[in-house]
């Protein structure tokens, strides 16, 4: 059964709702999040993000403290402005919100 029919039907979706109360963002966040550096270029982050089948990740210095995020909506700016060897910062989204497992 696909997700759609699945919130369709209110007896699951109601279950999924109360399911969602009880869990913590530690529980249901990803562990092993790829990221890369404001160095990389666009070019190279849209082949990672071809290659590992993802749209978007953090940006993280050199002591891997976030910084940014990149998505695949910045790299198709970057694209579509002819600027594939410019560097992530160039591209990336500073302000982001966060929160704790």
């Amino acid at each position: 059964m696909d997700l759609y029919r699945l919130t369709e039907d209110k007896k699951y979706f109601s279950h999924a709702t109360e399911l969602l109360y009880t869990l913590t963002v530690g529980e249901i966040m990803e562990k092993s999040v790829i990221t890369v550096s404001a160095d990389n270029t666009i070019e190279d982050v849209m082949n990672l993000f071809k290659e590992k089948h993802i749209t978007g990740c953090p940006v993280v210095d050199k002591n891997n403290q976030l910084i940014g995020i990149i998505s695949m909506s910045d790299i198709l700016d970057a694209l579509y402005n002819n600027k594939a060897k410019d560097p992530v910062s160039a591209w990336m989204t500073r302000e982001t919100i966060t929160i704790h497992p």
